[in-house]
C-alpha cells in the first residue's frame, strides 16, 4: 500500500505524470489511483528503475549509483540528511529518479518537487 508521501509525491512529479501519459495505458501494471480530481499513476521501483537506466546503461551501474547516492556520496548537492526524509522504498527510489533525471529534490515542507539547490 502507497503511502501518503508517495502518493502526493506522485502527483507532484509532473514529469513522470507526463512519462506515464506518453507511454499509454497499460492496464495490467499500472497502479492509479485518484487524488484531487485526477488519475495519478504511482510507478513501481521496477517501473522507476526502467525509467533511469538508460542514464546508466546497465543494471549493476544504476544499483552502484543508487548505493552511492543512499550513501550520501553521490553528491555534494544533497544533505546528508536527505534520504531520512523517506519512510518507504518507493519514496527513495522516486526521490533517486527526480534527482537523476531532472535534477529535482523533494521538499517535505511544502510537498512539491523543486530544484536541486534551490
Amino acid at each position: 500500500m502507497a503511502t501518503k508521501r508517495y502518493v502526493r509525491m506522485c502527483e507532484e512529479a509532473e514529469e513522470i505524470q507526463e512519462y506515464w501519459r506518453k507511454r499509454g495505458c497499460q492496464p495490467d501494471d499500472e497502479v492509479l489511483i485518484y487524488s484531487n480530481g485526477k488519475k495519478v499513476w504511482l510507478p513501481t521501483q521496477e517501473q522507476l528503475q526502467r525509467m533511469v537506466k538508460p542514464f546508466f546503461g546497465d543494471i549493476k551501474s544504476l544499483f552502484r549509483n543508487f548505493a552511492l547516492w543512499l550513501l550520501g556520496r553521490y553528491s555534494t548537492v544533497l544533505p546528508e540528511e536527505y534520504i531520512e526524509l523517506f519512510d518507504t522504498g518507493n519514496e527513495v527510489t522516486l526521490a533517486f529518479v527526480m534527482w537523476e533525471m531532472y535534477q529535482k529534490v523533494w521538499d517535505d515542507k511544502d510537498e512539491k518537487w523543486v530544484k536541486g539547490g534551490e
